[in-house]
């Protein structure tokens, strides 16, 4: 019986209410078992109805009142997805508003179904979620802080166990000391029950396991944490810090602090930026400072093109506010699985190039910009961070905005503006821009086939030609010797390294989204990255995959180039890998972008883009540990 209550509940949720309610009230009415028909009646009560109103109410009546619970419920359900990430983000103050909003209308019952396993998760009771004390606030946002420090920390311990399987017993031990404690702070005799419950249902399944005291868990934790520090450094900073909060007074702690102070000091192979970088008059399109509006209007004929023949350039007028630029070329952008039609219904994807019809024309300086669908990226931020990434570690990236649109007066929702890779582009990372520019798909060896995306009307693929040359010459060993003439060997490892950290599985390493640049000044091949709208997704991915591209497998498969890669590795995790940082960012782009999301008419629900940060928020913080 309780599965046919399941499955009137989900009537009702995909709007079958009087359904729902109909085999609710025969349950309550008829069935022998006392449990299930109070929970019949007590789910009609949450809708308001009862079994006579059922028998003599309006059908049309009785599916408002569902609906109208069933609204509030699933607002429930992205509040509850918001919330969880605002914690993650370290915005706990506005975790603890929006909390305390929604549960202050609800009944208990309600809470327990919409919130409960947040509750039992944060160890919260209701009582203290209604308490409307001076000092309620703080403390909430206190209690949201210590218990999401403690969650993180117990994931980050799990994947020791790869590293020291018994060292992350150990620190779980340790975890669950602090939890209990925290957990016996809060506790009050007057509990009613489901605050009771929440409060220890976590704790249950330890009651027969036996775990050692806090005085013989410490100095073992923070000996296997000083063993640890040559092999992995975070790993042994995260178990100093676990220390210094089980035991802050003890001898222990005061080893854990000087162990970390060794920890922290700044690395002697610091990694340089290779490349000068400079603003221009664009850097105000990208950032996440604000999202911009941008007016796109096409003729029937115009869109008549773009059916017949979709990457080539249309006339078009595009309007940003009061500037207005006539006769842009636009066409639709996209490749398999991103690529949609501009029929309405669809969200197309674009390229403006404003010079494309009318000589010299830019915007804001620029020759073109990328609007992008991210019908691949419901995050809408792996391109925005994950390029980021490779910036910081001195790898020419694009930068990223965000720019709604409306095409034809019709609102087509939320895009993330890309920098277009042209000579604009290469302006700001090299001296000379006369170099030949590839892009995938392809590998090197197919040089003939790779797109030339520079120098189309003298197109000389020779410099592609006897790279392939070479490779095919090289030795299976040890091929760097002979390649280091024509690849930028330092900027390669950075790239590859990064796709792997990253998880850009379709990069490189699958040889399709990458490009490539012959630098004039080196005449040496450098990479950077392209379509990394799909990064973030695999936590536990391994960086020794299978490789597609030649030169990542003479990179990661053979002793020297293994050698190279484990060394850059460490050198990203220690420099430009810091959780803090691009947590900090994707804080201040979700803030920016959210209320957008919400309102979108286009593309997907509002569900999705929470689900996808917190995957995103999971990854980064987690990533290192997997890593090493």
């Amino acid at each position: 019986m309780e599965e046919v209550i399941r499955i009137a509940y989900r009537l009702a949720e995909v709007g079958a209410g009087y359904e729902a309610a109909r085999v609710l009230a025969a349950i309550a009415l008829w069935e022998r078992d006392r449990d299930s028909r109070n929970e019949a009646t007590h789910l009609l009560s949450e809708w308001g109805l009862t079994i006579n109103t059922i028998r003599q109410g309006n059908v049309k009546d009785i599916i408002a009142k569902v609906e109208s619970v069933m609204r509030h419920r699933r607002g429930s359900n992205t509040k509850l997805r918001h919330v969880r990430n605002l914690i993650a983000l370290g915005l706990y103050a506005d975790a603890a508003h929006l909390l305390h909003q929604d549960i202050i209308q609800m009944s208990e019952s309600m809470i327990e179904r919409a919130w409960g396993e947040f509750l039992h998760r944060y160890r919260l009771s209701v009582e203290f979620l209604r308490d409307d004390a001076e000092d309620a606030s703080d403390k909430l946002v206190n209690a949201l802080q210590t218990v999401h420090q403690q969650n993180r920390l117990r994931i980050q311990v799990r994947f020791l166990r790869a590293i020291d399987p018994e060292v992350s017993e150990m620190a779980e031990g340790l975890i669950w000391h602090l939890t209990s404690r925290k957990s016996d702070e809060n506790n009050q005799e007057d509990r009613r029950p489901f605050e009771r419950w929440v409060i220890h249902r976590d704790e249950e399944w330890d009651e027969d396991k036996h775990i050692p005291s806090v005085e013989e868990l410490v100095p073992q934790v923070l000996h296997r944490g000083i063993n640890l520090a040559k092999r992995s450094k975070p790993s042994s900073r995260l178990l100093a810090m676990l220390v210094m909060e089980a035991s802050p007074e003890s001898e222990s702690a005061d080893k854990a602090s000087s162990l970390i102070e060794k920890l922290a000091k700044p690395p002697t192979d610091t990694l340089l930026p290779t490349y000068f970088f400079e603003d221009d008059s664009g850097t105000e399109l990208f950032g996440a400072e604000r999202v911009r509006e941008y007016h796109l209007e096409l003729s029937d004929d115009a869109i008549k093109q773009l059916h017949e023949k979709p990457k080539h350039y249309v006339q078009a007028t595009f309007r940003e506010g009061n500037d207005v630029y006539k006769n842009v070329g636009v066409r639709l952008k996209g490749g398999y699985g991103s690529f949609r039609m501009l029929d309405g219904n669809s969200k197309a994807a674009f390229t403006v190039k404003f010079n494309q019809f009318v000589k010299d024309q830019r915007f804001h300086g620029l020759r073109r910009i990328i609007l992008n669908n991210v019908v691949q990226d419901p995050s809408y931020m792996c391109e925005y961070i994950g390029y980021s990434l490779f910036r910081d570690a001195g790898v020419p990236a694009p930068r990223i905005g965000y720019a709604t649109l409306i095409v034809n007066k019709k609102p087509y929702g939320l895009y993330v503006q890309v920098e277009a890779v042209t000579k604009d582009f290469l302006q700001r990372w090299y001296s000379k821009t006369n170099g030949n520019l590839y892009e995938g798909p392809g590998d090197i060896e197919q040089w003939d086939e790779l797109d030339l995306d520079s120098n189309q009307g003298r197109e000389d693929r020779s410099d592609l030609r006897r790279l392939a040359e070479a490779i095919k010459e090289a030795d299976d060993d040890n091929p760097w010797d002979s390649l280091a003439e024509f690849v930028d060997i330092d900027n390669f490892t950075r790239f590859i390294t990064l796709e792997q950290l990253l998880h850009h599985w379709d990069g490189y390493t699958q040889t399709n989204n990458y490009r490539m640049y012959k630098n004039p000044d080196t005449m040496k091949f450098e990479f950077f990255p392209h379509g990394a709208d799909q990064l973030f997704e695999d936590l536990r991915g391994s960086i020794f995959r299978e490789q597609g591209g030649i030169l990542s497998r003479a990179l990661v498969h053979t002793s020297e180039g293994k050698e190279r890669y484990g060394q850059m590795m460490y050198q990203l995790l220690e420099q430009v890998w810091d959780e803090d940082t691009i947590k900090s960012r994707i804080a201040k782009v979700y803030q920016l972008i959210r209320p957008h999301v919400m309102k979108s008419t286009k593309g997907r629900r509002v569900e999705e883009f929470e689900d996808a940060i917190n995957r995103l928020l999971r990854f980064v913080d987690a990533r290192r540990y997997v890593v090493l």
